[in-house]
């Protein structure tokens, strides 16, 4: 790809640099004429002494926390300042939520906390830390922990409830995060409980709760011992199958697709409106071999997701079907915020990668790096981070090299600054590039 850079500027520990592309790229990739960066790198912090474990940074990346260790004692710094110390801190606890407040899990001497914006939770002998949640505005926390020989669900310090087995993987908080919901099992029976006071009960086997996204309603995979269906609200809603699992809710709620195996093992996509009259009211595709995740369109009814057929992996969207790929990432799969472009990284052949756009592959590289494909919030800007080997951040088809050891992906703050953060010679820097030019055609 041709490429220019333009003079170094330094001010007061700011670097401006300027990188373009001297034409429309060659076919096949998102570049727009004359488009080109600008960044300005900032230091943000030092790496502290101590540390025992990677950057753990916050959404906005304003935020960086490690766990660090010494003189005995472990402590979370955050931008170098540091937290309380405790006996123990479990690194992988350690995260932000959505409103940039950090949380982990940490042993003092009575016994294991939840923090959460460094304010400590009540003490409990135990805590699994693979079942700390915490809701997406930081007031909410959850967990399982042991009370005796059983499991214990506490949700802001109140006991939900007291069973044999809590699925640790199974508790999510509503979007809103006024409801609670979880899997466990008391004896031989399985059940989805809420801290709304739901209780369904009476199942061989249920799957992992899933909240509409206003929260008010919960889907999950029940089995009565013979076949499975889809419960919703603790209603049967789907019809029987073999095995059911994986469902989706629409972004307005008003649909939900799910994933159902038949006895030949065989994979289908079945959508169908969740208020239907009657469970043959819904819409399928498929025999598949495998079907990957299933993704709806934020601003739309439109569902899209991968199937494997032949030994080859395609994007099914409604009734179209896009190239035949060696693999696709599904977890890759993303429209821009105003739900017209549809991006998603695939694999064309072994050590060749590529983003897939509209249906149309863009520029090949060895390796795209996972979770990095991301749009602006205008949808001008399509960015992702390569390993080539070297590591590069491209946006619209214009490849910034500057800063390549990245501590996170790049996010967009905003319609012009895409932000990530780098290991400096000084510590931590702050990169903000901004494209220029006329962004993807709507």
């Amino acid at each position: 790809m041709p490429r220019s850079m333009c003079t170094l500027i330094s001010r007061s520990g700011l670097i401006a640099v300027t990188v373009g592309a001297a034409s429309l790229p060659p076919a096949g990739e998102a570049g727009t004429r004359g488009a080109h960066l600008t960044a300005v790198i900032a230091p943000l912090g030092a790496i502290p002494e101590g540390k025992r474990s990677a950057a753990v940074v916050s959404r906005d990346l304003n935020r960086v926390a490690f766990h660090v260790r010494g003189a005995g004692v472990d402590w979370v710094t955050i931008n170098g300042v540091p937290g309380r110390p405790y006996y123990s801190i479990e690194p992988a606890t350690i995260r932000f939520t959505e409103n940039h407040q950090i949380t982990y899990v940490a042993r003092s001497p009575k016994g294991m906390h939840v923090v959460v914006g460094f304010h400590e939770g009540p003490a409990y002998h135990s805590i699994d830390p693979a079942s700390v949640r915490v809701s997406a505005d930081g007031r909410h926390s959850a967990f399982v922990g042991r009370s005796g020989r059983k499991s214990l669900a506490v949700c802001d310090g109140t006991s939900l409830c007291h069973l044999e087995e809590i699925r640790a993987s199974s508790l999510v908080f509503s979007p809103d995060g006024r409801s609670l919901a979880l899997a466990a099992r008391d004896a031989s029976s399985w059940r989805v409980e809420t801290n709304q006071g739901h209780s369904w009960t009476g199942f061989a086997a249920v799957g992992d709760p899933v909240f509409s996204p206003d929260g008010k309603r919960i889907a999950f995979m029940g089995d009565d011992g013979r076949t499975q269906k889809i419960y919703l609200d603790g209603v049967p809603w789907s019809r029987p199958a073999p095995s059911v699992d994986r469902p989706v809710f629409s972004s307005d709620g008003r649909l939900l697709a799910y994933v159902a195996t038949d006895e030949y093992g065989r994979e289908r996509v079945i959508l169908a409106e969740t208020d239907r009259t009657h469970s043959n009211e819904e819409m399928e595709r498929g025999p598949y071999t495998r079907v990957g995740s299933i993704h709806f369109n934020p601003v739309g009814p439109q569902m899209v997701f991968p199937a494997e057929s032949g030994g080859e992996w395609r994007l099914v969207n409604g009734g179209n079907l896009g190239p035949r790929l060696a693999d696709i990432d599904d977890s890759s799969l993303l429209f821009s915020p105003d739900g017209r472009r549809l991006a998603y990284v695939a694999s064309l052949s072994p050590g060749q990668q590529a983003v897939i756009l509209d249906g149309r592959p863009l520029k090949v590289y060895r390796r795209i790096e996972p979770n990095s494909l991301r749009f602006s919030p205008d949808g001008r800007w399509l960015s992702y981070a390569v390993s080539d080997p070297a590591r590069l951040v491209v946006v619209n088809g214009v490849e910034w090299s500057g800063h390549s050891a990245h501590l996170t992906t790049p996010r967009w703050q905003n319609n012009r600054t895409l932000r990530y953060l780098a290991r400096g010679e000084q510590g931590i820097a702050q990169v903000d590039l901004t494209p220029h030019g006329r962004g993807l055609h709507p």
